[in-house]
């Protein structure tokens, strides 16, 4: 079943992503795919640029499986950028829709949650380093009045690296965290760690 899950994950997001007539998404794609020894994670998003920053529209889908735990969640997502700060530093601000599955050991619950979202990149300068390298995080927080099903709340993090080996392309190191406070089928709490490398497509 896991092959199964996984090689869905991959095969629709390389599908959508070349399926959709250019035209229809003519300012910018974004197709990412991450994975650990148990763990993956997809996204495509579509940035619309605008006269003071970007719009970025986008859905991901994660699965894990562990001897003790595993999860599945998918997540459809809205955020406005720029890089208006300072030069070679872009952030974002947004919300995302989460929902999905977590089980430990025999406990099971689902989870619905919508999560306020800040996330920002920092391109080094070459005079720094020889190539072209991307620090990254983000951070995510729902909150209980926006949790629904078996979850009073979440939050999570991520922090990593992008090396841009091509100007379109970056290969990626990443780092997260995932924490859903649960009801259901009584009060407990599920997170998870993960270390993952993935690639990074822009068209």
């Amino acid at each position: 079943m896991r092959k199964t899950i996984l090689l869905s994950i991959t095969t629709f997001l390389l599908v959508f992503g070349i399926a959709i007539p250019s035209g229809a998404l003519a300012d910018g794609n974004q197709l990412t795919l991450e994975a650990g020894s148990k763990y993956i994670n997809g996204s495509f998003y579509h940035l619309k640029y605008l006269a003071t920053g970007y719009l970025k529209f986008g859905f991901s889908g994660t699965y894990a499986d562990y001897d003790s735990k595993q999860y599945s969640l998918g997540t459809i997502a809205l955020a406005v950028g720029n890089d208006a700060l300072a030069p070679g530093l872009t952030c974002e601000l947004g919300i995302k829709g989460i929902g999905g599955k977590v089980e430990k050991y025999s406990t099971k619950s689902d989870v619905g949650n919508v999560a306020f979202t800040l996330a920002g990149g920092y391109m080094l300068p070459r005079r720094i380093v020889p190539i072209a390298l991307e620090l990254r995080g983000n951070l995510e927080w729902a909150p209980e009045i926006l949790s629904s099903l078996d979850s009073e709340g979440y939050w999570g993090y991520g922090l990593g690296l992008g090396f841009y080996l091509v100007d379109n392309a970056a290969l990626l190191l990443s780092f997260r965290h995932y924490e859903f406070d649960l009801d259901e089928p009584y009060a407990w709490e599920f997170s998870d760690d993960v270390v993952s490398i993935g690639i990074e497509l822009h068209f």
